[in-house]
């Protein structure tokens, strides 16, 4: 059986540390090479080459508090 999402899907890494569905609907996803934002269709990665503010691509831990706001731990 394939695993649901692969590299070639456009997860940028196959080793996921962190799964966390936000209130809006998303799939946030916390890999090695970046925060990955998915919509149900397809990936948007969020990393240090093209979001200012993370310090490295390690998404380890991801929480949303009452408020909607996304935590990150990286």
């Amino acid at each position: 059986m394939r695993p649901p999402w692969l590299t070639e899907d456009g997860l940028p890494r196959s080793s996921v540390h962190a799964i966390l569905q936000s209130r809006d609907g998303f799939l946030w996803v916390g890999t090695e090479e970046g925060l990955v934002r998915f919509d149900g269709a397809g990936f948007r990665v969020y990393d240090t080459s093209n979001t200012p503010g993370p310090r490295n691509d390690q998404i380890w831990a991801l929480a949303e508090d009452r408020g909607g706001t996304l935590w990150i731990d990286g």
